[in-house]
């Protein structure tokens, strides 16, 4: 029994032995992690704190000292409420806590907590329940400090406000478009200047807001170019919203990022101003260079008006004479007629050309367009195919300074220029007729006229249209793409030159194969419409002495011979020396002298002042076939009574006698006399 107890009593020892073992080397491990523990508390750069159940502190750690500002001693122990909330946090903290303590772990949050100097911590929260036995003894809460990370976002959301205030106050325009051109940022001055909000813009492409005959050049050139060199710079014409149209130049980037697909970043200005002033210089460049040209064609027009004028002058007044003294129904009457018919023609080409060069003397007054439209296009009906419809909106009244002649030839003119456009294949010929206001936007679209009331004339076809190489040349004279003797070249060219010198506006669209568009605009006056004065009738007559003064002896003698038809006696002289010289030596026989302007050594207008200056008051009439130093002013200051232009039919000749004779009261103006024109009254 002794010896089995022994035994009992070493397996005992022996079992103590074992188990007292096993209890050290847990209470060593156990210590070992406890250091572990105490190491990662002590260290760990974020706040880690654990509360009892009554939420008083236990431990905190160093990091904890650093954030909140206080010691371990003077947290421990203490409320975690009283401690680091605030009267607006305490609710906050109380529900964590309570949340902890009843087994629930707290995951984290952003939240606000406050040092022991009361500064504010941005801090990320995060708590579990310390569990002993099964039962919740207590909590531990991890607050890191975000400062850093908060004060870097607010740095950023600093940078990206200014950069956001830049982006949008900059008056260039600044874009960002992906690969395949469509907009993907677009700042308010791109806005503003395309009159779009960005909804409209974003994801489309910037072709989508092109000239249409620019949009292939995006793709093919753009887009290419930027892709295989990195960058572009150029300009484009765009189409705004409302209908305007803006140039802009840009300068692109290819950007390649390391994460994300490429993209392409520029800015652009708008340089509308600047292309439009570089567009009206080379307009106005090329008006100068016209208008030298009109000038020397109007030199040289002035230049052979005078001699051929006086020719026509012999041919137009011989024949006369010859129609005066043939018998009446003969074959030789008939060839006088036709030698005459063309005198007069020729007299009406040697006008156009003048007044193409706006140096005509043709009359000036109120008309009514109207009137002059309806009878031009009663005209043009029956000369023109019947393949051609005539359309026609001839609706304003308005009254406008003009020559009747004048004007239907415009008419005529412009619109079988357009029926000659369509004689082949038919088609519409439309003629409006309305008024305008054109308001100062709209009048510095031209470089002549001013804003104002105007009349609209807009003759239209469509026909075989006007290729933009001929359309720079259609106005000069002697320019046709006419066969040889289908025209002249002077059409369009006289059509110029009377709407230039009425103060007007004449302008061309065309397309090749669309047809044409010639739009004119004339000013519109106030005054009322005169009446006319027809030279049908007889032609008036007198006996009174007149001296005829021409270095031209055939204009003489014709003078000469048709004033003495109409009754008055006649003395010619072919030299104003020779013709001074006798008016010196008898002042009073004479009760008219009508002279030459240019002649040798002494002009008609000189003679007519040494006249004057011998015999006050004695009636001079002037007679030109074309000189610039006649003018209204000038012969009215003389006391040149009026200004005659060659060649003179009998009636013109007739009726300006008289009334000089008669001295009707009046000023030096424009007068029709035997349904020519000539500068008659006093």
């Amino acid at each position: 029994a002794l010896e089995r107890r022994v035994r009992e009593l070493e397996r005992e020892l022996e079992e103590y032995r074992r188990t007292g073992a096993t209890v050290q080397a847990n209470v060593e491990e156990r210590i070992r992690r406890q250091k572990y523990l105490e190491a990662i508390l002590y260290y760990a750069p974020d706040a880690i704190v654990t509360l009892d159940r009554s939420h008083r502190l236990i431990e905190w750690n160093p990091g904890a000292e650093k954030i909140f500002g206080y010691t371990r001693d003077e947290a421990r122990g203490r409320n975690i409420d009283e401690l680091i909330g605030r009267p607006e946090l305490i609710e906050e903290v109380s529900g964590y806590t309570s949340q902890i303590l009843s087994g629930r772990p707290f995951r984290p949050a952003k939240t606000v907590r406050y040092r022991k100097d009361g500064t504010p911590v941005p801090v990320i929260v995060a708590g579990a329940p310390i569990i002993i036995g099964g039962a919740v003894e207590g909590a531990v809460a991890v607050y890191t400090d975000i400062s850093p990370q908060v004060q870097a976002e607010e740095t950023l959301r600093k940078s990206e406000r200014r950069f956001r205030e830049l982006f949008d106050s900059i008056t260039d325009l600044i874009y960002t478009i992906d690969i395949e051109g469509r907009f993907i940022k677009v700042n308010p001055a791109l806005e503003k200047l395309f009159g779009y909000d960005r909804t409209e813009l974003l994801g489309k492409k910037a072709s989508d807001f092109m000239a249409e005959d620019m949009r292939p050049l995006y793709e093919s050139k753009f887009l290419k170019e930027i892709t295989e060199q990195g960058h572009f710079e150029g300009i484009s014409r765009y189409f705004t919203k409302d209908g305007g149209t803006v140039y802009i130049e840009h300068k692109s980037k290819l950007v390649r990022p390391e994460e994300g697909p490429p993209y392409i970043t520029g800015t652009g200005r708008d340089v509308t101003a600047r292309i439009s002033a570089k567009m009206e210089a080379i307009r106005l460049e090329e008006k100068l260079r016209q208008a030298h040209r009109l000038e020397s064609i109007g030199t040289l027009a002035g230049g052979i008006a005078h001699d051929f004028n006086n020719i026509l002058s012999s041919i137009l007044g011989y024949t006369e004479l010859g129609l005066y003294s043939v018998e009446k129904n003969s074959i030789m009457e008939k060839y006088l007629q036709g030698i005459y018919t063309a005198g007069i023609r020729a007299k009406e080409l040697v006008q156009q050309i003048l007044t193409f060069a706006r140096q005509s003397d043709e009359s000036i007054h109120p008309i009514q367009v109207k009137t002059i439209a309806k009878e031009a296009m009663k005209l043009l009906r029956s000369s023109i195919p019947t393949t051609i419809e005539i359309r026609q909106r001839i609706e304003s009244d308005s009254l406008i300074m003009g020559n009747p002649t004048q004007v239907h030839q415009l008419l005529m003119n412009l619109c079988t220029n357009a029926a000659h456009a369509m004689e082949e294949n038919g088609g519409v010929l439309s003629v409006s007729l309305t008024d305008i206001r054109l308001d100062a936007d709209m009048a510095k679209r031209f470089s002549d006229i001013s804003p104002g009331e105007y009349m609209r004339l807009s003759v239209s076809d469509t026909g075989t249209g006007i290729s933009p190489d001929d359309i720079k040349s259609i106005f000069e004279p002697f320019f046709t793409t006419k066969e040889p003797g289908k025209g002249t070249g002077m059409g369009l060219a006289m059509c110029y030159g009377i709407v230039k010198s009425y103060g007007g506006e004449i302008t061309v669209e065309s397309r090749p194969g669309r047809g044409s568009v010639f739009t004119v605009y004339l000013p519109v006056t106030k005054k009322q419409e005169e009446k006319k004065f027809s030279g049908a009738g007889v032609l008036p007559t007198g006996n009174e002495h007149i001296l005829v003064v021409d270095d031209e002896p055939p204009i003489a003698e014709m003078s000469s011979q048709i004033l003495k038809q109409l009754g008055y006696r006649i003395t010619a002289c072919t030299s104003s020396l020779e013709a001074l010289a006798l008016f010196r030596s008898k002042p009073e026989d004479f009760d008219l002298v009508i002279t030459d302007m240019t002649m040798p050594r002494m002009t008609g207008d000189r003679l007519a002042e040494h006249m004057m200056a011998i015999r006050p008051g004695i009636p001079v009439i002037l007679c030109t076939g074309y000189s610039r130093k006649v003018t209204e002013e000038k012969a009215a200051a003389i006391g040149i009574r009026a200004v005659a232009c060659k060649p003179m039919v009998k009636a013109d000749l007739a009726v300006t006698v008289r009334d000089v004779l008669d001295g009707k009261d009046g000023v030096l103006q424009m007068k029709e006399a035997g349904g020519k024109k000539v500068r008659a009254g006093y």
